[in-house]
């Protein structure tokens, strides 16, 4: 299916003349370029959602474009301080967000019982339910729209975008334990799980199965089954019955689910610890980019990040971020070194190299006030030295 965006503008645009009360149970209205929020949380908050839920937006696009509709309207976006608010909308009781579907609409529902990663988590997870009832359309097998919502669900937000494939290192020792304890499903039950079942049992294995079927799909042996499984939900969005879409794309299932559980065998908690680092170079190149705009010069990394911690890149309306970001990863920064300052070209690069020689670069672009960046990842050309640095885990 041929997909486009709405053309609209790139600077975020919040309501200034509505007021209201943080948490009074007041909702204020925050339009942006692919959602309408309404919340009664506090504005710094509404802004980040602002922010997050638009690259989420594309994002969401741009993955899945092969196959996807086009975004027609704005989506709905509830984001509540109070339970009785929440389950008043709609929400169910006990729950930290939903999407409640409504014919071709719907409205997506959370409760910010959490300021940190569970939050965005949830919005992240949900929202992809939104995007594929409004976008991409009903027919989606359960497992695949519950492993994609996972998928996006646990991505790095980076200022101005995504890193998707982030391994949380909690999730794949569940998925490793699954696999010892004989508890994963064989993948024709799973592939044929319905509603009810699913339902049945609201716990983390389904969640992890589905998340890790998807992630091993897109990314297992070097990406060797990511054409066909593209091929395979492109079908789907065809009109064709999961078995027709699966045949001549993607290996039989059960040859495909011993290569799932060889490969997941072979990971470990560190896994994906460099798309970590990817999420830290590119939310640093988002500020880059900002104090470049600002007109700030930089001989060295090092001064750069001495103007972050200082304040001194400014945080204006249409390019604005959360101070929060910044601040998080400045404190992972810190526990990486070498940083240095690429100036040879029109636009300087961050660049961080790590113990093994891998060297991740970041650089960025600005066209008509729109922010791009873009983590190029250089894999080791030598036998790595002794280790430089003690690098801060992951906190998810």
């Amino acid at each position: 299916m041929t997909c486009r965006l709405l053309r609209v503008a790139t600077a975020l645009i919040l309501s200034a003349s509505l007021a209201g009360a943080a948490g009074s149970g007041e909702l204020r209205v925050y339009p942006t370029p692919y959602y309408v929020i309404r919340s009664d949380l506090d504005e710094d908050l509404a802004r980040e959602a602002a922010a997050r839920v638009t690259a989420m937006a594309e994002e969401y696009h741009q993955r899945t474009k092969s196959f996807a509709g086009s975004i027609r309207k704005k989506f709905d976006f509830y984001l509540f301080a109070r339970p009785q608010d929440y389950q008043a909308a709609g929400g169910r009781p006990g729950s930290p967000g939903m999407y409640v579907g409504q014919g071709k609409d719907g409205k997506l529902l959370v409760l910010a019982v959490s300021r940190g990663d569970l939050l965005w988590y949830i919005i992240q997870h949900e929202g992809f339910h939104q995007f594929v009832h409004q976008v991409i359309g009903e027919d989606v097998p359960l497992w695949l729209n519950e492993g994609l919502a996972e998928y996006f669900g646990v991505a790095q937000w980076t200022g101005d975008g995504f890193v998707t494939g982030w391994m949380p290192p909690d999730k794949v020792a569940r998925v490793k334990f699954y696999l010892r304890t004989g508890q994963i499903l064989s993948f024709d039950k799973m592939l044929t799980l319905s509603n009810t079942d699913w339902r049945n049992r609201r716990d983390t294995l389904h969640y992890d199965q589905a998340w890790s079927m998807v992630h091993f799909l897109v990314h297992g042996m070097e990406g060797r089954f990511q054409p066909g499984f593209s091929a395979f939900i492109d079908s789907l969005g065809r009109g064709r019955d999961w078995k027709t879409a699966w045949t001549g794309n993607l290996p039989n299932l059960p040859i495909l689910h011993k290569r799932y559980d060889e490969w997941w065998q072979a990971q470990d908690a560190g896994t994906g610890r460099l798309l970590w680092r990817k999420a830290m170079v590119a939310t640093l190149t988002s500020y880059l980019a900002r104090a470049h705009l600002q007109g700030l010069e930089f001989q060295t990394a090092d001064d750069f990040l001495a103007a972050a911690r200082a304040g001194r890149i400014e945080n204006k309306p249409d390019t604005w971020l959360p101070p929060s970001l910044l601040e998080r990863t400045l404190k992972k920064a810190a526990a990486h070194s070498p940083w240095t300052l690429d100036t040879k070209r029109q636009t300087p690069a961050l660049v961080l190299e790590l113990t093994d020689g891998t060297v991740l670069r970041g650089s960025f672009s600005v066209t008509k006030g729109k922010i791009k960046t873009d983590v190029d990842i250089k894999p080791p050309t030598k036998t790595p030295a002794k280790p430089r640095q003690n690098a801060t885990e992951p906190s998810r």
